[in-house]
C-alpha cells in the first residue's frame, strides 16, 4: 500500500511544473507579437496597395527637394518573393525600392530583434498624400498640392439715378465726361462701372456637416498632420491640449462618426495613437504622443479640418 500512494503522489508533483511551466510558455507567447508579412506590393502610378497577413499602420513623410516617399511599417517583413524595386510608366512615382530593416532592442536581460519594412520612392514633382489602413494592408495615394489664389477685395456700388448724368466715362488721364440721360446710356454707364468695379464672385457655401466621413494623417518632418473629412462643412469645433499625458484633442460638436475603427495606431515620431470618442453631443478626436510639442495649429477648409502638431 505504501508503494501504491507514493505513485499516487508522484504524478500530482510533475503535473503542477508541467503546468506552471505551460502557462508562462502562453504568457511569453502573447507578448510578443509576430512581425506582420507582406505579401504583395501594387504600386502604380499616383497609388502604392501594400497586401499582407493583417492590418497595418504605417508612417510616411515626402522628402520636398528632391522630392522623395518615405514609407515605413514597424514590426513587419518580406515574404521571400516579394521584387526588392521597380518603377512606374506614368504618374508622379518614378522609381521605388523596398527592404527589411533589422534592429535590435534590449529588454533587461533579453535582447529582440525588431523587423521594420522601409519602402522609398523617387518622385517626378512635390506632392501630398492620404495613408489610410485596410483589413489586410495599406493603401498611399499621392496628389497634386492645390495653391489656392485669392483674389482682390472688390466692393459693389450702387449709384442714385439722380446722379446717372453726372457719372464721366473716362477716356484718358483728363477725364473728360459724357452726361447720360437715356434709357440705352443708363445701361451703358453701368456696364462701365462693372468693368471698373467688377461684381465679387459668389462663393458656394457647404450644408453643416453632420458625420465624420474619413480620417488620414502623414509626417512630414517634424510635423504630424490629422486631416478630419465631414459630409458637409464644420461649424463648431474646438481644440485643447494636456500635458501630463501628452495629448491634443479636438471637440467638434453636433458630430457624428461613422468610420469603421476608431483607433489608429501610428507609432511614429513622437506619436502613439489616434482614437475617437462619441459623445450624445459630440466627438472626439485625440492625438496620443511621447514628449513635449508646439502648440498645434488647426485650419477649416470648407468640409476638412487639419490639426498641425510641430515636435
Amino acid at each position: 500500500m505504501k508503494i501504491q500512494k507514493a505513485f499516487l503522489v508522484l504524478p500530482g508533483v510533475i503535473l503542477i511544473p508541467s503546468i506552471i511551466m505551460l502557462s508562462a510558455c502562453q504568457l511569453g507567447q502573447q507578448e510578443r507579437i509576430l512581425p506582420a508579412q507582406i505579401r504583395q506590393l501594387e504600386i502604380t502610378g499616383n497609388e502604392i496597395n501594400i497586401h499582407a497577413n493583417r492590418s497595418l499602420q504605417p508612417g510616411a513623410y515626402i522628402q520636398p527637394s528632391p522630392p522623395k516617399l518615405i514609407l515605413t511599417i514597424n514590426n513587419a517583413d518580406l515574404v521571400q518573393g516579394v521584387p526588392a524595386s521597380g518603377e512606374a510608366t506614368e504618374g508622379m512615382i518614378k522609381a521605388w525600392q523596398v527592404a527589411v530593416v533589422k534592429s535590435e532592442r534590449v529588454q533587461g536581460e533579453e535582447t529582440k530583434e525588431i523587423y521594420n519594412v522601409r519602402l522609398t520612392a523617387d518622385l517626378t514633382k512635390n506632392a501630398t498624400y492620404q495613408l489610410t489602413s485596410t483589413d489586410f494592408g495599406c493603401k498611399l495615394a499621392l496628389q497634386d498640392i492645390k495653391f489656392v489664389e485669392k483674389g482682390p477685395e472688390t466692393t459693389n456700388i450702387e449709384i442714385p439715378k439722380e446722379l446717372y448724368s453726372k457719372i464721366q466715362k473716362m477716356s484718358g488721364p483728363s477725364g473728360m465726361a459724357v452726361a447720360t440721360s437715356t434709357p440705352e446710356e443708363e445701361k451703358a454707364a453701368r456696364e462701365m462701372l462693372n468693368e471698373l468695379v467688377p461684381e465679387r464672385p459668389t462663393v458656394e457655401k457647404l450644408p453643416p456637416a453632420t458625420t465624420i466621413t474619413d480620417l488620414s494623417y502623414r509626417t512630414i518632418e517634424k510635423t504630424f498632420e490629422v486631416v478630419i473629412t465631414g459630409d458637409g462643412e464644420f461649424r463648431d469645433f474646438k481644440v485643447n491640449t494636456l500635458d501630463n499625458p501628452v495629448r491634443v484633442y479636438l471637440d467638434i460638436f453636433g458630430i457624428k462618426c461613422k468610420l469603421p475603427k476608431n483607433i489608429f495606431q501610428v507609432n511614429t515620431g513622437n506619436v502613439q495613437q489616434i482614437r475617437i470618442g462619441q459623445y450624445p453631443e459630440k466627438t472626439r478626436v485625440v492625438v496620443e504622443l511621447k514628449g513635449k510639442i508646439k502648440d498645434p495649429r488647426i485650419v477649416n477648409v470648407k468640409n476638412k479640418i487639419v490639426i498641425s502638431i510641430v515636435y
